[in-house]
C-alpha cells in the first residue's frame, strides 16, 4: 500500500518464454523451468475528498517510526516495473526479481524486490 488512488490504470504484461533460454542447458531442461519476463504500469489519482491532506475527516496515511508517510499519492509519474522470473520450480512456484524504474527518491525505497509466489496451472 506504498500508493493509493481512487482512479488508476494498471497495466501488467507477463512473456512466458516456455524455456526458450533454459531448454539449451541439459540439467535446466530436465527440471522444465521456464522464464517469465514481465512489466507492470500503474497511473492513478486520489481525489481532494478521499485525500487526508485536504479532507482531515478522512483516515490519515500510514507513518513510520520517524514519523515519515509511508502511503503516499501518486504525482504526474506513473510506477513502473521490470520482472524478470523463473517459473515452473517444483511445478507451483514461481520466484521473481523486480527492478522499480520510477519514484526512486523516497527515503527507505529499495529499487530491487524480489518475490516468491505460488502458481497452479492446469
Amino acid at each position: 500500500m506504498e500508493f493509493v488512488a481512487d482512479r488508476f490504470v494498471k497495466l501488467a504484461y507477463y512473456h512466458h518464454w516456455d524455456g526458450y533460454i533454459f531448454n539449451r542447458i541439459p540439467l535446466l531442461q530436465r527440471l522444465k523451468w521456464r522464464e517469465v519476463t514481465g512489466f507492470k504500469f500503474y497511473y492513478g489519482q486520489i481525489s481532494d475528498r478521499n485525500n487526508p491532506e485536504f479532507n482531515e475527516n478522512q483516515i490519515q496515511f500510514d507513518r513510520d517510526d520517524d514519523g515519515l508517510v509511508k502511503t503516499r499519492v501518486m504525482g504526474n509519474q506513473p510506477y513502473m516495473e521490470g520482472i524478470v522470473g523463473i517459473d515452473n520450480i517444483f511445478k507451483i512456484f514461481r520466484v521473481e526479481y523486480k527492478r522499480r524504474l520510477t519514484y526512486l527518491n523516497y527515503p527507505n525505497v529499495s529499487r530491487d524486490t524480489y518475490g516468491v509466489s505460488l502458481h497452479l496451472n492446469f
